[in-house]
């Protein structure tokens, strides 16, 4: 165990999510829906890996979309080591610009992730509205 492992490290990955999978939605009324999603994707920087998401979704009345998911993320977290890893996602897309928070969830890594927890915030995220694809920017706070 090397000396001030437990110090907040700030980190920062880009990723870049395929286009979401969309499950049948679960309505109340025609305008009353929570859609399921899921989607695979990279993180490149400091939190380089693949992650597969699974959550779901609904669209608010100002056409926005709220979606709640859990990310698995395989890879390597600079200063920390390589595992695997469940996170939180929380987020917002409007206009096709996404933001959104990230939790690490104790005790959920394997490996040298082992002991990592912390947050993120996506900081820069878009759709592009022809393909489909998510971008953008996380920045990190974690411990490991």
């Amino acid at each position: 165990s090397v000396a001030g492992e437990q110090s907040d490290r700030m980190l920062e990955a880009g990723f870049e999510q395929q286009p979401a999978s969309i499950g049948s939605p679960v309505c109340s009324s025609p305008t009353a829906c929570v859609v399921p999603f899921s989607l695979f994707g990279v993180s490149t920087g400091d939190v380089a890996g693949t992650i597969v998401q699974a959550g779901a979704g609904s669209r608010m009345a100002d056409g926005s979309l709220y979606a709640n998911s859990t990310v698995v993320f395989t890879g390597t977290v600079t200063g920390c080591g390589s595992g695997t890893v469940a996170m939180r996602s929380t987020g917002f897309n409007r206009g096709g610009v996404t933001a959104g928070s990230i939790e690490i969830i104790e005790g959920s890594g394997t490996d040298g992730l082992a002991s990592l927890t912390g947050t993120g915030t996506v900081v820069s995220g878009h759709v592009d509205p022809a393909t489909g694809i998510g971008s953008g920017l996380i920045e990190y706070k974690v411990k490991c």
